[in-house]
């Protein structure tokens, strides 16, 4: 597996100061946020198609579910302490 290969290659130091623990759940972590993509890439294509063929295309595109939607609406518009609660410590009570 990667991760066992990232932790055989960490400095020692490196090792100690994390611990094996935090490693597996930051690996968890990315390993959820790796499964957790939409499935279907209609939207990106959509606005990638969009943009090669309109005469003044959009400056931004953001094609996006309307979770990450609203996920990222609350990071930017909400004070960091609200993203913290709801998206670290409230998701990873739910698993």
């Amino acid at each position: 597996m990667f991760a066992e290969e990232m932790w055989s290659y960490m400095d020692e130091e490196v090792r100690a100061a994390y611990g094996r623990p935090y490693f597996n759940d930051v690996v968890a972590s990315r390993m959820l946020i790796n499964r957790s993509g939409e499935a279907n890439l209609t939207s990106v294509t959509d606005a990638l198609a969009d943009a090669l063929v309109q005469k003044y295309p959009q400056e931004r595109y953001q094609p996006m579910g309307l979770d990450l939607f609203i996920r990222v609406f609350v990071a930017q518009h909400f004070p960091e302490w609200v993203y913290d609660y709801f998206f670290i410590e409230f998701m990873n009570k739910l698993g």
